[in-house]
């Protein structure tokens, strides 16, 4: 898998984060910044990192910096409902991309796949969009 700062979401969370903050768009990334945060801090405490210091030096620069300047700022439902929207976007931008967001390589996904491959559910093959089995028509691609 191609590995691109686009298709990995934490950047995409900062970016929201980055416009949000220039006030271009009214929805406040919070809640979705402290998920994240802590799936990361279960990536420090699961996994063994190689290079711990630069993990904690760039999640301290778009996740913890980020959720400490808005943690004060209430979140509402239609934060919630664009986050998810979000989401969907991004899982749009890695299907246009031909890309198996499930297959993002991170520490954590590194870990998981190594200790416990079975909760992966079929995500191994390579050329997959999906399930093992499942196939992409690439006719669609040109």
């Amino acid at each position: 898998m191609t590995q691109r700062f686009d298709f990995v979401f934490s950047y995409w969370m900062f970016a929201w984060y980055i416009v949000y903050m220039l006030s271009l768009v009214p929805y406040n990334p919070l809640l979705f910044m402290i998920l994240a945060g802590v799936g990361n801090m279960f990536e420090v405490f699961l996994v063994k990192l190689k290079d711990p210091r630069m993990f904690f030096i760039v999640n301290l620069f778009i996740k913890i910096l980020p959720i400490v300047s808005l943690i004060r700022t209430p979140v509402k439902l239609v934060d919630i409902q664009a986050g998810f929207v979000f989401f969907f976007a991004y899982l749009l931008w890695m299907f246009i991309n031909r890309q198996d967001w499930m297959k993002v390589r991170t520490p954590l996904t590194d870990f998981i796949k190594d200790k416990y491959p079975s909760l992966l559910n079929g995500y191994e093959k390579e050329d997959s969009l999906g399930p093992k089995g499942a196939s992409v028509d690439h006719k669609l691609w040109g």
